[in-house]
C-alpha cells in the first residue's frame, strides 16, 4: 500500500435545487451584512483527502484501528523512532508496533472496511481513502476526486448526484 495522493475539494452538487440554496444563502448574507459559515452538506462542502491505493498484490485493508498511546513520553518516543504510515507487513513486523510496545495502549475504535472505495473519517472534514491501484491508474485526478465526493456525500447524506469539484493544489502528484 501507498499514498497516492492528497489534496483538498471543494464541491458542489449540480442541480438547480443547490443552486437555489446558494442563492439564497448568499441573499441572506447581504441582508445580514456577514458570511455565513455552513458545514459540509448534501450541496456543496469542502474535504481534506488522503489517498492509499492497494496494490494488485496485497490484500484490500478490512479492519480499521484507532489506538490511544498513554503517557508523556510517548511524543518524545515518537520523535525519535518515527512512524511508516503506508509501510504494509505482519503487525508484529510493523516498526511503530515494535517501537511503542511497552508503552500503555487503549484500543478506541474499530470499523470494518468494505466496498471498491473504503473512506475513514479522520477528523472533521477530513477523510482517508483505500482504492484499489488497478482503478486508480484509469482516473485523472479530477475524476478521483468527483468519485470519492460522490461516495461521501452518499455516505454521510445518504443522496447520490453529480458535483462539481474543484481540487487544492496540494497533491503529491503536482510536486
Amino acid at each position: 500500500m501507498r499514498q497516492l495522493d492528497e489534496f483538498t475539494v471543494e464541491y458542489f452538487q449540480n442541480s438547480d435545487e443547490a443552486k437555489k440554496v446558494y442563492e439564497t444563502v448568499q441573499k441572506l448574507e447581504v441582508e445580514l451584512g456577514k458570511p455565513l459559515k455552513m458545514g459540509n452538506n448534501e450541496y456543496s462542502g469542502k474535504v481534506h483527502i488522503t489517498v492509499y491505493a492497494v496494490d494488485d498484490n496485497e490484500e484490500y485493508p478490512s479492519l480499521s484501528v484507532l489506538l490511544v498511546l498513554h503517557g508523556e513520553n510517548v511524543l518524545d518516543h515518537l520523535v525519535n523512532s518515527g512512524a511508516d504510515f503506508s509501510k504494509t507487513d505482519r503487525l508484529e513486523e510493523l516498526d511503530f508496533v515494535k517501537n511503542f510496545s511497552k508503552e500503555p495502549a487503549s484500543l478506541v475504535n474499530l470499523d470494518t472496511i468494505d466496498g471498491d472505495l473504503a473512506i475513514i473519517e479522520s477528523g472533521v472534514n477530513s477523510i482517508i481513502c483505500f482504492v484499489s491501484f488497478n482503478k486508480a491508474k484509469t482516473l485523472n485526478q479530477e475524476q478521483l476526486a468527483q468519485w470519492i465526493v460522490r461516495k461521501y456525500v452518499q455516505r454521510h447524506f445518504d443522496l447520490e448526484g453529480e458535483y462539481i469539484v474543484k481540487v487544492a493544489s496540494n497533491s503529491v502528484l503536482d510536486l
